[in-house]
């Protein structure tokens, strides 16, 4: 067996030769107490970096944070004295003379400079790559030639980043990717009605501009055409047309060689902000993977292991000769091996104390990992195992359209409760209270809100708290409208008491046909629905009823490392957070509304987990020595400084011990670090590539690692995705830190018999604020109830 896995990380070899000089100079007047701090430190490194077009960042240097920008005369003669920020103007004072930088000095200020000069340099050499193109700033690159089926393009490309290595120094990862669009591209003579009526304003397209192609966002339409269209170039009067044609060599592309003089033009801002011009006969519409054109395209480009490393391995051959001021960078030819680390996934517990273990534990049913996902799903349907919460059910609510309901919708509930009391036959059977709402010739997503909370306001009688099921139609033509509805019906309801889960009427309708029999209406499932309707069914009841409802189909049976793990995420101005015991036993999501919409202030933080953790606290039989806070992408210091402030008040009252503990971590949904790592095996003259094993880990360095929650025990389309996990403070062993975050991926409420790729915090926390958190128009609600004199609960 081999003791390693391959990753696609390629080392620098000669760090030690590389020379670099750069200078610093003192950040004067910016202020850490606001909460604009972190984005305006990257909006001087961001902004600085387009200006300069010199590698530039900032660390702190005595705590105070400082600008350092590459060493160069001319770039420094540039640098400006002062610098406008959000609510704040700070000095840019020279600090010193240049300083060497020493790559293979791994403190942290020094590292943050090396990956940034070091990445700045790569980018930048395969920028300038005739090969191939890049969308933007930061973006993969991608080969020019496509493969095109059905007007849709697909480009392959790769994304290259420098990380920091734990005994290797640094290195750079590569992996493949894929960007689709149009094959065709706009209408070169597009007119305003076709503007408009194509929805085109808003729209990410590529330009193929003659020297290179590139993202923009159109902005609007011009009433000049390319002929007409005049501006400055070298001090002369130039069209567009005349300008994109003679700062091109021939010969030049069919689409710009025929491009006729009184083709339309689109208008953009470049990363300075300033207004561009596009013809638009040169932009093509970008698909993104949920469009119709690119699904099919999609899942017959999914890469396999051996593909996607055969692929990452033909990509090396664009970071040969990078160079590095008067060096040149060496990139090995070989990727780094990692040693298969694996952790043992927890035991879990089901309802009547069974247990399930793959460690082969006393008093357990025993099961290799490959069959943990199945074994799940048997357990929840036998019923003498069952949900780990057994209770019956609180009061229920069904809330859907008088449409539906005055149709299919006594059929869809039968078989709703049927399938819910085979899932859960101890909640003393499924029997919800029927609410219909009228949504006929409603005009927008706000009038079919009125509707439904007027209806529930009618027919309830306040009580104590229920749970409930809210389908919404799906006639609105937007995503947004689902989601503005979605949040004004669970924010209203939750008000009142309620809380729900949104479910649509699409499935719905397509599943059931009408019949008239005897003179009866009867609704039966369409024969070639049947199966997707199961699976939608049970969708149904696991995650909008039973787990709406705090009924957890397992916990934990091996306890977390950590006492108390806190999930944190922002979106639209809501923030979710979930609390999970040592065992998963004790599960609960609390919003805040806030006024930044992607990160929180210190005095929210700290009054919200003040309160909410004694909670947490008075309920648990043991003492909360280790607290783990799950940030949802980047941690901001104003939330840091309200955690901390927190910690210590509980401490100093002693609802907390004194010897507690914080440690905060960061998992991105999305890494700016793409990871891989294959299971090489030697059969005769043959590699054969596989997935990594489920519960495998690397730590690349003290602070950044990443876990394989997903693997070939769970077999899925494609190359597992590790998950990426940053230590962002404290003392407890990043090792179990890790560990606990496997364990949690092992609570795959959503889909029992699968693999979760995210831990249950990060999970609950986005899968309830996706219902909650987007903007609605509250005002014209108010308005509406108060002109139907219909009462609010506050």
């Amino acid at each position: 067996m081999n003791s390693n896995y391959e990753t696609n990380i390629f080392p620098i070899l000669n760090l030690s030769e590389l020379h670099t000089e750069y200078s610093l100079f003192e950040i004067i007047g910016i202020n850490k107490e606001l909460e604009e701090y972190d984005s305006n430190i990257q909006h001087i490194i961001k902004k600085l970096s387009y200006t300069l077009r010199h590698p530039v960042t900032v660390i702190k240097v005595d705590e105070q944070p400082h600008l350092v920008i590459k060493s160069d005369e001319e770039v420094a003669k540039k640098v400006p004295t002062e610098f406008g920020l959000i609510r704040n103007q700070v000095y840019f004072k020279p600090i010193g003379v240049p300083i060497k930088l020493n790559y293979l000095d791994h403190s942290s200020e020094n590292k943050e400079i090396c990956k940034r000069f070091l990445g700045f340099e790569i980018q930048s050499a395969l920028y300038r790559d005739k090969r191939i193109w890049q969308p933007g700033s930061g973006k993969p690159y991608f080969q020019y030639k496509s493969k095109i089926e059905d007007r849709t393009a697909l480009f392959n490309g790769f994304i290259v980043r420098v990380v920091e290595l734990q005994d290797l120094g640094y290195g750079v990862t590569i992996d493949t990717t894929k960007k689709y669009t149009s094959s065709v591209p706009f209408n070169p003579t597009l007119s305003r009605d076709d503007f408009k009526r194509q929805q085109i304003k808003g729209k990410h397209v590529i330009y193929h501009h003659p020297n290179g192609w590139y993202e923009i966002k159109i902005e609007e339409i011009s009433d000049l055409n390319v002929g007409n269209y005049k501006y400055q170039r070298n001090s002369k009067l130039v069209t567009l047309i005349d300008d994109l044609r003679s700062s091109s060599f021939l010969p030049h592309s069919p689409e710009l060689a025929n491009l006729p003089p009184d083709a339309s033009i689109f208008f953009y801002k470049d990363n300075q902000g300033n207004h561009k011009a596009a013809p638009a006969g040169l932009c093509y519409v970008i698909f993104d993977t949920q469009n119709q054109n690119v699904g099919k395209l999609h899942r017959k480009s999914i890469m396999e292991p051996y593909d996607r490393r055969d692929a990452i391995l033909a990509c090396r051959n664009y970071l040969q000769n990078i160079k590095f001021g008067d060096d040149t960078l060496i990139i090995g030819t070989e990727p780094v091996k990692c040693k298969k680390t694996i952790f043992l996934a927890p035991d879990i517990k089901f309802g009547k104390d069974q247990i399930v273990s793959v460690r082969n534990s006393e008093n357990a049913i025993s099961i290799p990992l490959e069959k943990l996902g199945k074994t799940r799903k048997l357990c929840l349907e036998n019923r003498e195992v069952g949900f780990y919460n057994q209770r019956l059910f609180d009061r229920q609510f069904f809330i859907l359209p008088k449409s539906i309901h005055e149709s299919m919708g006594l059929k869809f509930l039968s078989d709703l409760k049927r399938t819910t009391d085979t899932l859960y036959p101890c909640g003393g059977g499924y029997d919800p209270i029927i609410i219909s709402y009228e949504d006929r010739e409603r005009r927008n997503y706000v009038d079919v809100g009125f509707e439904i909370i007027k209806a529930v306001t009618e027919q309830k009688v306040k009580a104590s708290t229920s749970y409930g099921v809210v389908m919404i139609p799906d006639y609105h033509k937007t995503i947004r409208k689902h989601d503005e509805l979605s949040a004004l019906v669970v924010r209203e309801l939750l008000s009142q008491d309620i809380h729900v889960g949104i479910i649509h009427t699409s499935t719905i309708e397509k599943s059931y046909e009408h019949f008239r029999i005897n003179g009866e209406n009867i609704y039966k499932v369409k024969p070639v629905m049947k199966g997707k309707l199961r699976g939608y069914l049970n969708n149904v009841a696991i995650n909008k009823i039973l787990l709406i409802n705090n009924r957890w189909p397992y916990i934990l049976a091996t306890p977390l490392n950590a006492d108390l793990i806190i999930g944190i995420d922002v979106k639209h101005n809501t923030a979710g957070y979930t609390f999970i015991d040592k065992y998963g036993e004790n599960i609960r999501t609390e919003y805040q509304l806030s006024k930044q919409k992607e990160k929180l202030n210190k005095k929210q933080v700290y009054n919200f987990l003040k309160r909410k953790i004694a909670e947490e606290a008075a309920l648990y039989n043991y003492p909360i020595k280790n607290i783990v806070v799950h940030r949802d992408g980047r941690i901001f210091e104003t939330e840091r400084s309200g955690i901390f402030h927190a910690i210590d008040e509980l401490k100093s009252n002693m609802i907390l011990p004194s010897d507690c503990e914080v440690n905060l971590v960061e998992i991105p949904k999305n890494s700016a670090i793409p990871f891989r790592i294959f299971d090489l095996k030697k059969e005769g003259n043959k590699n054969i590539i596989q997935n990594p094993h489920v519960g495998s880990y690397y730590l690349i360095n003290n602070e950044e690692a990443f876990l394989c929650s997903t693997g070939r025990e769970f077999p899925h389309l494609g190359t597992a995705n590790p998950l990426y996990i940053k230590y962002n403070y404290g003392n407890m062993e990043f090792i179990k830190i890790l560990e606990d975050i496997y364990f949690l991926t092992i609570l795959a409420y959503s889909k029992p018999d699968d693999c979760s790729r995210y831990p249950l915090t990060i999970k609950i926390t986005d899968r309830k604020l996706s219902e909650v958190a987007s903007e609605y128009d509250e005002e014209e609600l108010n308005q509406i109830l108060e002109e139907e004199s219909i009462e609010r609960y506050e």
